[in-house]
């Protein structure tokens, strides 16, 4: 799912991004969000994308929010006072995920007092300027990508997945040997 790419002389993995928002009022925005970062070849999880029919919802996402580099939160009004959105960004916290936060432009910062991110700078946002908030996004992404520590950790990624290739291969070609 990770797309290999040179920026600036050193090799990098997009980053997976965990999207949280409620869907009563966020679907449609998360959708559009979702979609111009898969376009990028980002891996998005998205609930109503990511999670088969039938599956036990809430395990998959614990599963997942174990494996994402950021967490993405369009605070909308219901997504704002939402215990779920809640316990995503406490999670995130606690694993010192990196957190972009995105406030719909009628809630009142005080609505996000809870949610244990008032160190962050937000990204306001509302129906007219959502490319302007993707731009936003995308130069906060950017910017958690050039961190040396993130740097180091996409070096040590490709290394991993790279050894995880070559085993498979190996593997797949005794396999055949022996057959």
């Amino acid at each position: 799912y990770c797309e290999y790419h040179n920026r600036e002389n050193y090799m990098s993995i997009n980053p997976t991004i965990f999207l949280s928002y409620a869907r009563e009022d966020g679907s449609r925005i998360a959708d559009t969000v979702s979609k111009s970062f898969i376009r990028q070849k980002y891996k998005v999880f998205l609930d109503r994308q990511s999670l088969t029919p039938g599956e036990f919802w809430k395990n998959q996402i614990k599963r997942t929010a174990q494996n994402y580099d950021i967490l993405l939160v369009l605070f909308t009004p219901i997504a704002a006072k939402s215990e779920w959105v809640k316990k995503e960004v406490n999670y995130a916290n606690k694993k010192g995920k990196h957190i972009i936060p995105c406030l719909y432009h009628t809630v009142p910062v005080d609505d996000l007092k809870k949610q244990d991110i008032s160190n962050r700078h937000l990204i306001i946002f509302d129906e007219n300027n959502i490319e302007r908030m993707l731009l936003q996004i995308d130069t906060a992404i950017n910017a958690y990508k050039k961190d040396p520590v993130i740097k180091e950790e996409n070096r040590k990624r490709i290394k991993r997945k790279r050894t995880k290739q070559i085993a498979l291969f190996t593997s797949f070609g005794i396999i055949v040997l022996i057959i």
